[in-house]
């Protein structure tokens, strides 16, 4: 069998954000997908069990700066795939501990 393809339709990659942040995966597969996941610099934000997949990112609880927002797919089988893009955010919380502006 193929693995699943995985799509992070949105944000685009390299797209500056702020806010609260709106993730859209997208995952595909020959048989059926079983769990796609949606995660920010390697902590998971949203998990399914079939796709599409949408999360919201409180980008005022993280550092300004870069971050990777990651999706991985798996489907009946075992198979796995899983792609990332990087986003910067704007006017996060200066250290990253959730005291950004409201």
């Amino acid at each position: 069998t193929q693995p699943p393809t995985v799509v992070i339709t949105s944000p685009a990659d390299g797209s500056q954000v702020s806010g609260t942040v709106k993730i859209d995966v997208s995952a595909q597969d020959n048989q059926a997908v079983s769990q796609v996941e949606c995660l920010v610099d390697g902590a998971v934000l949203g998990v399914s069990t079939s796709s599409p997949l949408q999360c919201n990112w409180n980008t005022r609880k993280v550092a300004a700066g870069t971050h990777t927002i990651s999706a991985q797919a798996v489907d009946a089988a075992g198979n796995q795939a899983s792609t990332s893009i990087q986003v910067t955010v704007a006017g996060g919380s200066p250290q990253g501990h959730g005291k950004g502006k409201k």
